[in-house]
């Protein structure tokens, strides 16, 4: 009996491993679409990938929005060649223990604003994974903070 149980754990967490596998291919290839979306200004899979109720927090103080409140603030920006352009050079994705329809990510992305940060949380809909809350930062190096607030400092007067 006791070799069953091992045998019946070790292929629940086998199966659960490519699960993941799975799932954390697809959640990248989502992501990877999110931003190609935006550097081809395609502005119907950008904000499909967002779910309908999703949040983006941008790196501007003002910058929380719904998708539908994103959908006109960066309208312009999409009606161009390209909204702009991140792309990805690291990334890191988790998976919820309570859920297998939920995971969260970061990431690390080269952009026009130099190196920025993102962070995401994902959920599984009817099969396919949406990104519910995104946040983008921009990364200051830290030997670079004092002169950062200087000239935030500067630009408040």
């Amino acid at each position: 009996m006791r070799k069953i149980s091992s045998i019946f754990i070790l292929f629940t967490f086998i199966f659960a491993n490519a699960q993941h596998t799975k799932d954390s291919l697809q959640i990248s290839r989502t992501i990877d679409n999110w931003h190609k979306a935006a550097s081809i200004s395609d502005k119907k899979t950008y904000f499909s990938i967002l779910n309908k109720d999703g949040i983006f927090i941008g790196t501007d103080e003002t910058e929380h929005w719904t998708n539908e409140l994103m959908q006109e603030k960066v309208k312009k920006a999409f009606e161009g060649k390209s909204a702009w352009n991140f792309i990805p050079k690291k990334r890191h994705i988790f998976f919820s223990k309570h859920s297998q329809n939920i995971a969260w990510f970061d990431e690390l992305l080269d952009t026009w604003m130099g190196v920025c940060q993102g962070s995401g949380v994902m959920e599984r809909e009817n099969g396919e994974w949406r990104i519910s809350h995104y946040q983008l930062s921009i990364a200051v190096p830290n030997d670079l903070v004092k002169k950062y607030l200087e000239l935030l400092n500067n630009n408040k007067k």
